[in-house]
């Protein structure tokens, strides 16, 4: 018998010892709901939820029926003391977060979702889409066969009913609908992330979620495979220790875990969102500013879009409205499929869970905790100066993070010198170089409020004014005016454009002929070295910048591509190129030093794409 089978034999015979009369309640099977802001009758049944540990390390989550309140409480306090019960507590009612505004059938287009024009939706499809992430839908269900969702929505799971498929759930199409509904099909609006996938998860029975199937819904998608997002447009005013042990499972897993952060538009806790570690999602309005049903306090991290936002649902019956789960047509056997617009935290919190998604399809190595720091560090401030409790650390940037723009130079300052008609302009450092680091600082000043001066540089190399202060003079500089200084980090790459289509020729390994935007390899100095792979299926090639040459080789070269080096400011005419045959270890591809900084565009192209991967290594030249 194994640990795991020990510990669950051990749990039911607790049990049954405690509670003769109780039976063990299987998550599908219909139980009295807790209440725990009521004292229920002597016989109300009141159902607690426990989390088993298991051999692979997901805990098992787990429910049992008492007869009583008392009787629930005792249980709880005994299988707290049971090996291999990591958390047990009365099952609270969880709640969606979303309201409906319209339900009217109508005829969206992206020009009308102004949530997606607020993150700089056109902007962030140049750099990510969503390729090769799986973002997991914890909610009511999902339309699998709304046609903006088509070939989006994975089989998924039923967590109320394991036998029955996932419901066609309004809210949660709605959500889906925010994060992936597929761009440029002739179909109504787009999601954020139009290249993700949606893995549902269907956590309630009707009106009805506890903690007890919101947690096992946790635990089952953080187990599948491609999961690098589970987003949470749910919640409930209480914390529970089996939900919280549920979303550190995830954490555990480097999954983005994004939960809304409530609806009671006051200083309330929301729980999932409220626990460390997960990112609590608030809403604002067209004007940015906090929508009024929006809830505050420390569990908000970020905000995005929530009132009155547009995207994919199924059409509900007067019957069937308060279940949220629609209906299907009894001739067809299908859904009617709408689009609504919808307002919650609920609607803000897909927009996160997105955002999340992009950063990770772009960097793929990043880890969850990094891409949620990343989206935080680099939100639009809203409200008071810093972190607050209304708009956390701001609106979500999600382009920011996929072009890896620098934070801005801290301690700006002037110094004037009026017998010689000159200031200074002095800085420091700042608090992070961005996903690519800083090229150079650009300063300017202007005069009364007039237009800047012609920006000067200075190399970043050598002026990183970490501990020390950065300067720069300006001459002819008229006294008595005021004067105000700009210094700006100018990331070392920005977009790189590829070299375009090439009739028959397979290029960049999306066989789509193009690189749109290739992937940064952070090489920054000689001597050091990175690699990649190159797979059927990824969607980018590479660019680095050096003041120094590079090369290229590859290992277990096969015959049939071409691996070709330019210079991304002329991608017309390649600075070298060579078959792959002839790039194995000890034979790389060397490209000269110019003597400056130089971003070279590193491709792939050939008659078709590679049948295995290739593992390329480019290296400066020291």
């Amino acid at each position: 018998m194994t640990a795991t089978s020990r510990h669950r034999r051990r749990a039911a015979l607790v049990i049954a010892a405690c509670l003769p009369a109780a039976m063990l309640g299987a998550l599908g099977t219909p139980a009295a709901r807790a209440d725990v802001t009521t004292t229920p009758a002597p016989t109300s049944p009141v159902t607690v939820t426990y989390a088993v540990g298991t051999d692979t390390g997901a805990p098992e989550i787990r429910t049992a029926v008492a007869s009583s309140e008392q009787g629930a409480v005792n249980l709880v306090r005994t299988l707290r003391s049971v090996p291999g019960v990591q958390a047990a507590n009365v099952t609270v009612p969880m709640h969606r977060l979303g309201t409906t505004v319209n339900t009217a059938a109508i005829d969206p287009s992206v020009a009308s979702q102004w949530g997606l024009r607020a993150l700089s939706f056109s902007r962030t499809q140049a750099w990510s889409r969503g390729a090769k992430v799986v973002v997991a839908v914890v909610d009511d269900g999902v339309d699998r066969t709304h046609p903006d969702l088509a070939g989006v929505v994975l089989a998924g799971r039923n967590i109320v009913n394991p036998g029955r498929p996932v419901d066609p759930g309004g809210h949660g199409t709605h959500v889906a609908g925010i994060i992936a509904a597929r761009a440029n099909n002739g179909l109504g609006g787009s999601g954020l992330a139009p290249g993700v996938h949606i893995l549902p998860v269907d956590v309630f029975n009707g009106e009805s979620a506890t903690d007890a199937t919101v947690a096992a819904g946790i635990v089952w998608a953080a187990k599948q495979p491609g999961v690098r997002v589970i987003n949470m447009s749910l919640g409930g005013p209480e914390s529970t220790d089996v939900l919280k042990k549920a979303c550190d499972y995830a954490r555990s897993r480097n999954i983005v875990v994004v939960a809304a952060a409530g609806n009671d538009g006051a200083r309330v806790p929301s729980y999932p969102a409220s626990y460390p570690g997960v990112v609590g999602v608030g809403a604002i309005d067209r004007d940015l500013s906090l929508a009024s049903f929006s809830s505050i306090g420390p569990q908000v991290d970020l905000v995005a879009p929530g009132v009155d936002i547009l995207s994919t649902s199924c059409a509900l019956t007067y019957e069937t409205e308060a279940t949220d789960v629609c209906p299907t047509n009894p001739t067809t056997h299908q859904v009617r499929h709408i689009y609504v617009r919808m307002s919650g935290t609920s609607m803000a919190t897909p927009f996160v869970s997105a955002s999340a998604a992009l950063v990770a399809s772009r960097f793929p190595s990043w880890s969850a905790a990094r891409i949620a720091a990343e989206l935080q560090a680099t939100a639009r401030d809203l409200g008071a100066t810093g972190r607050d409790e209304l708009y956390g650390y701001g609106l979500v940037q999600p382009l920011t993070v996929l072009r890896g723009v620098p934070t801005a130079p801290q301690g700006t300052s002037i110094t004037s010198d009026p017998a010689n008609s000159a200031i200074r302009v002095r800085w420091r450092g700042v608090a992070r170089t961005g996903s690519y680091g800083v090229d150079y600082w650009s300063v300017a000043y202007r005069s009364d409020g007039g237009a800047w001066s012609v920006a000067k540089k200075l190399s970043y190399a050598g002026h990183a004014c970490v501990t020390t202060v950065c300067s720069l003079p300006f001459t002819n500089v008229r006294p008595g005016h005021i004067i105000q200084a700009r210094v700006v980090a100018v990331e070392r790459v920005s977009h790189i454009v590829g070299p375009g289509s090439t009739a028959g020729r397979w290029h960049g390994p999306d066989a789509g002929n193009t690189v749109d935007s290739a992937r940064a390899l952070g090489l920054v100095a000689p001597g050091n070295s990175a690699s990649d792979v190159i797979a059927t299926g990824s969607d980018v090639d590479w660019y680095v910048a050096l003041a120094d040459g590079l090369e290229v080789s590859i290992d277990d070269p096969a015959p049939g591509h071409t691996i070709t080096v330019f210079d991304a400011s002329d991608t017309t005419t390649p600075l070298a190129s060579d078959d792959t045959q002839n790039l194995g270890s000890g034979n790389p591809l060397v490209i000269a030093s110019t003597g400056v900084t130089t971003t070279y565009l590193i491709t792939i192209s050939g008659s078709a794409a590679p049948t295995t991967p290739y593992r390329v290594t480019v290296a400066p030249l020291s």
